[in-house]
C-alpha cells in the first residue's frame, strides 16, 4: 500500500506508525524494519542491495546484513535463515549440484529436483517450495526469516533469532517507552520505536532532540525543565541589590523566569553599582560627587544648575557659563572649552589675548624698521592677524638687507656707496652689471677720442667712484696719448679738445734733415726744404749736386726741390754715363749715342729711333722722364718700322742712315 510514503511498506503497518517518509533511507520502497526509523537510522545503502543479493530477505535489515552476504556466499543464490559464509562448506557449490552434501547442513536448491545427485526431492511443506537435499524436514531453531522453523505454528515470534529490540510508542514519536521492550522481527501492534529515552510516551511532542520551550516541561526528555536558552527565554541579569536594574557586566542568562538562587532575577541592564540599591538608571542626580543615574555623567542636572553666571579666572569664549555642580558643590562652571585662536577679532583658546600671533587665517609679517616696504631679512618673521605698527611688523615680504635705510631693499638700484643697495648679496663692484645699468659713470675727458668713455666697474671703490686713468682711456680707444700728442692724424689724441696741438706733435714729424722745416698741417707731416737745397731720399744736397747714383741727374730746388731733376745741358744715357752732346738727343734704352766726331753729311748706322726736343725732362733709369720729344724718323716713315738704308735729316744739316731695321711702334 501507500500508508507510510510514495513507494511500498514491507509490512500494513497504520499511518500513525509510520515515519515522516517512509522511504528515509532512499531505497525507493520500504524494508520490513525500515518504516519506523529516521533517516539517521538508516545503514548505509538500505537499498535492493542492502546484503549483496538485491534482496531485503524476511527478517533482514541492513544492520544485521553478514560480512558479504551475497548469492555467491554458498553457491545457492539465496541467503538462508542464519547462514553466513563462515559456515559454507570448502566447496558450497557442489552441494546442491552433482555432488552429495555431507553432515547435518541444510542447503536451498533450485526447484529442480535432479540436482541433489540423488534423484529424489524432499517436500518440506513449511519452506513452500523450497526443496532440500538429503536432509529430513524436522522441527529448527525459530530464526526470523517468515518460515515457522521450529514448527510451533508461530512464525517470527518474540525473541527468535535475529530479532531486534523494539520500544512500545503509544504516542508514535518514533521514540518508545525505555520501560516497556521486546525483540521482535519486525514492528507490531504499538511495538515500533527502535530507539528509546521517551519520557512521556502520551506526548508526540516530548522525546529526545525535541527544543525545550519554556513551558514548565523537560521537552527533549534530558532530565532539565525550561533550561538556560530554552525557546522563549527572556535576558535576565543578576541583581545583588535587589533594585531591579542588573549588573550589565556580568554576562546576561536567557531565562525562562527569574532565578533568585543564582541570583539573575533582573530583565533591565545598566546598574553601575549593583551593591548600591540607590544608584541606577533613574535616580535623581545629586551634586555629591556620585553618578547616581549610571549614565557615566557625575552630578550632571545637579539642582541649583542651570543659571548663567561667569566663570570666574577664565578669559574670551571660555568666560560665560552656567552654574553645575563640581567638587560636590554648585559652582559657575564653563560651557565651552578653548579652541584654536583664529583671526576673528575673539579670544577662542581662552588666554585674555585676541588674535595673537600664530592665530588660525593669520599672514606671515617681517619687521619694517624703516618703512620701505621690505622686513628685515635679520628679524624673526611673525604670523600675525593684522600688520602691528608698534612693532614695526607690517611688511608682508622679506629680504631687506639693511633695515635702517630705506634706500636699500631688494627693489632698490645699486649704487657706488659702499651699500649692497638691491640686497642681493653683492655691494658695488661686486655687483658689476645692476652697477653700470643703474649708476654708471662717464669718464672725465670726453673729447677727441675718449668721447662717450665710461667707467668701468673697477673704479667704484671705498664706496665712491674714481677718476678715468690711462688705461681706462687706452682700453676705450688705442688712439688716446697720455701726456700729451705724438701722432700727427687730424686726432685730438690726448683729449685735451684741439688736435695736433702740442709741440711733441711736430717732433713726431721730424725727418732729422737739418735742411727741412717741419709741421703738423691738418693731420699730415709736412717738411718745407730751404732755398737752394733738395731733401732726396732722407739726405740734403745743395744746389747743382749731381747724384751720386745718377750722373745724368743734379739738385734743381727750382724744378723740384725734393727730387732728383734732369742734369742741364740735357745728355743721353749710354750705359751708366751721361754724355754731352752738341746737339740735344733723348735718352733711351737703347740709346744710338751721336758722337761729337760726326759731321754734316755724315751717315749714322742707327738701330733705334732719335729723339730731339725741348730738354724739359732728365735721364733716370735709362729712361727719359718729363721730356716731350719728337722722333727723327726716315724720310716717308711716319711711325713703325724704319728699314736698312733709310735716312733721317738731323739738325744743323746732319743725316742718320739705318742699317738695321727697328721697331717705331707706338709713335
Amino acid at each position: 500500500g501507500q500508508d507510510c510514503g510514495d513507494r511500498t511498506c514491507a509490512f500494513p503497518e497504520s499511518v500513525v506508525n509510520c515515519p515522516e517518509d517512509c522511504c528515509a533511507c532512499d531505497d525507493g520502497y520500504c524494508d520490513r524494519f525500515a518504516c519506523g526509523e529516521d533517516a539517521d537510522a538508516c545503514a548505509p545503502d538500505c537499498g535492493a542491495a542492502a546484503c549483496g543479493n538485491k534482496t531485503c530477505d524476511v527478517g533482514e535489515n541492513p544492520s544485521l546484513c553478514l560480512e558479504d552476504c551475497k548469492w555467491q556466499a554458498c553457491g545457492n543464490h539465496v541467503c538462508e535463515g542464519s547462514e553466513s559464509p563462515a559456515a559454507c562448506p570448502e566447496d558450497c557449490a557442489d552441494s546442491c549440484g552433482n555432488c552429495e552434501c555431507e553432515g547435518a547442513e541444510r542447503y536451498a536448491c533450485p526447484k529442480d529436483c535432479g540436482v541433489c545427485g540423488d534423484g529424489t526431492c524432499s517436500n518440506c511443506p513449511q519452506y513452500e517450495e523450497m526443496l532440500y537435499c538429503g536432509i529430513d524436514c524436522g522441527a529448527g531453531v525459530e530464526v526470523c526469516d517468515g518460515w515457522d522453523n521450529d514448527q510451533d505454528s508461530d512464525t517470527d515470534e518474540e525473541n527468535a533469532t535475529g530479532c531486534h529490540v523494539f520500544h512500545l510508542d503509544r504516542d508514535g514519536d518514533s521514540f518508545g517507552d525505555p520501560l516497556a521492550a521486546k525483540c521482535l522481527c519486525g514492528d507490531s501492534d504499538g511495538w515500533t520505536a527502535i530507539k528509546a529515552g521517551d519520557c512521556d510516551d502520551l506526548d508526540p511532542l516530548r522525546h529526545p532532540g525535541t527544543e525545550d520551550a519554556c513551558n514548565g516541561k523537560d521537552d527533549d526528555c534530558d532530565g532539565t525543565v525550561d533550561p538556560v536558552a530554552a525557546r522563549g527565554c527572556t535576558l535576565h541579569y543578576k541583581d545583588l541589590d535587589h533594585d531591579g536594574f542588573g549588573d550589565d557586566v556580568v554576562p546576561a542568562l536567557c531565562l525562562c523566569g527569574p532565578d533568585p538562587v543564582s541570583g539573575f532575577t533582573a530583565t533591565r541592564a545598566g546598574d553601575c553599582a549593583d551593591a548600591d540599591p540607590l544608584r541606577h538608571p533613574g535616580v535623581p542626580e545629586v551634586c555629591d560627587g556620585v553618578d547616581e543615574d549610571c549614565d557615566g555623567l557625575t552630578d550632571e542636572d545637579a539642582p541649583g544648575g542651570g543659571e548663567t553666571c561667569d566663570v570666574p579666572g577664565e578669559h574670551g569664549i571660555c568666560k560665560p557659563g552656567v552654574t553645575g555642580c563640581a567638587g560636590k558643590e554648585i559652582r559657575c562652571l564653563r560651557v565651552v572649552d578653548p579652541a584654536p585662536e583664529t583671526c576673528d577679532g575673539r579670544d577662542e583658546d581662552c588666554d585674555g589675548k585676541i588674535d595673537e600671533e600664530g592665530a588660525d587665517g593669520c599672514t606671515d609679517l617681517y619687521k619694517d624698521a624703516d618703512g620701505d616696504g621690505w622686513g628685515s631679512a635679520m628679524k624673526p618673521m611673525l604670523c600675525l592677524c593684522a600688520p602691528d605698527v608698534a612693532l614695526d611688523y607690517t611688511a608682508i615680504v622679506g629680504g631687506d638687507c639693511n633695515d635702517t635705510n630705506a634706500a636699500v631693499n631688494p627693489a632698490a638700484v645699486e649704487r657706488c656707496n659702499g651699500w649692497d643697495d638691491d640686497c642681493n648679496g653683492f655691494a658695488d663692484a661686486a655687483d658689476g652689471e645692476a652697477l653700470l645699468a643703474n649708476d654708471g659713470r662717464p669718464c672725465e675727458r670726453q673729447d677727441g677720442v675718449c668721447e662717450g668713455a665710461s667707467k668701468p666697474v673697477g673704479l667704484c671703490s671705498a664706496g665712491q667712484w674714481q677718476a678715468c686713468t690711462a688705461a681706462v682711456y687706452r682700453a676705450f680707444s688705442p688712439a688716446y696719448e697720455h701726456g700729451g700728442e705724438t701722432s700727427c692724424d687730424g686726432l685730438d689724441n690726448d683729449c685735451d679738445g684741439p688736435a695736433d696741438d702740442d709741440v711733441a706733435v711736430v717732433a713726431g714729424c721730424t725727418d732729422n734733415l737739418d735742411c727741412t722745416a717741419d709741421a703738423c698741417t691738418d693731420g699730415e707731416c709736412v717738411h718745407v726744404v730751404q732755398a737752394d737745397r733738395c731733401a732726396v731720399a732722407g739726405r740734403c744736397h745743395t744746389r747743382d749736386a749731381v747724384n751720386p747714383d745718377e750722373p745724368c741727374e743734379q739738385c734743381k730746388p727750382d724744378l723740384a726741390a725734393t727730387d732728383w731733376s734732369a742734369r742741364d745741358p740735357v745728355g743721353t744715357c749710354a750705359g751708366d754715363e751721361c754724355m754731352e752732346l752738341e746737339h740735344r738727343v733723348a735718352c733711351g734704352k737703347p740709346l744710338f749715342v751721336v758722337p761729337d766726331a760726326a759731321r754734316p753729311g755724315e751717315s749714322l748706322l742707327a738701330p733705334e729711333p732719335v729723339w730731339s726736343g725741348a730738354p724739359t725732362g732728365r735721364c733716370m733709369a735709362r729712361r727719359c722722364h718729363g721730356m716731350e720729344w719728337t722722333p727723327w724718323l726716315p724720310a716717308g716713315v711716319s711711325g713703325g718700322m724704319a728699314a736698312a738704308g733709310d735716312v733721317a735729316d738731323l739738325p744743323g744739316g746732319r743725316t742718320i742712315r739705318w742699317s738695321l731695321g727697328g721697331g717705331f711702334g707706338g709713335w
